[in-house]
């Protein structure tokens, strides 16, 4: 889905399909970002939200009761009950999700490099390759399945000497 190139404000999503699927986005964005600050520099991280309905949703690193609890008595972090390997587990598990999310974005450049160099090639090559990729596979004969199929592979050997 093509991104807006300008932004008018930041206001009230009327649409309530709209703001749940918002919702869900920026959510899903705020706890990346806040498991990302505890792996880099150590901290604890909690975030509570609460939907329009009363539902309540929370993340936390490790656990988000400890840390709220904390905050709500005004007292001390009561330490979890975790031995050092637990704890030493969860970082690690920590660590791979951002390495995950990071090869994550690798490959939606990739794709998204794939995509570009098949519209060019559509561009260069108007009414062949785009009548074979956007056809029904029941619709093309053995000889257009095999043009398509050898397009295919020259595609993708251009992209790997690219990258």
């Amino acid at each position: 889905m093509p991104r807006r190139e300008k932004r008018e404000g930041i206001c009230f999503i009327e649409d309530k399909r709209e703001r749940g699927i918002t919702f869900s986005k920026r959510r899903d964005g705020l706890y990346k970002m806040a498991c990302d600050l505890s792996v880099l520099t150590g901290v604890r991280v909690a975030v509570v939200l609460e939907m329009e309905s009363g539902i309540m949703h929370s993340f936390g690193t490790p656990s988000a009761a400890p840390i709220v609890e904390a905050f709500l008595s005004g007292g001390p972090l009561v330490e979890p009950l975790a031995d050092e390997a637990t704890n030493a587990r969860i970082r690690m598990l920590q660590g791979e999700v951002a390495r995950l999310d990071m090869e994550s974005v690798t490959h939606e450049k990739r794709a998204e490099l794939s995509l570009e160099h098949i519209k060019n090639i559509q561009d260069e090559n108007p009414g062949i390759v785009p009548n074979f990729i956007f056809s029904k596979e029941e619709d093309l004969s053995l000889e257009d399945l095999n043009k398509l199929f050898n397009e295919l592979l020259w595609v993708r050997e251009d992209i790997r000497r690219r990258m």
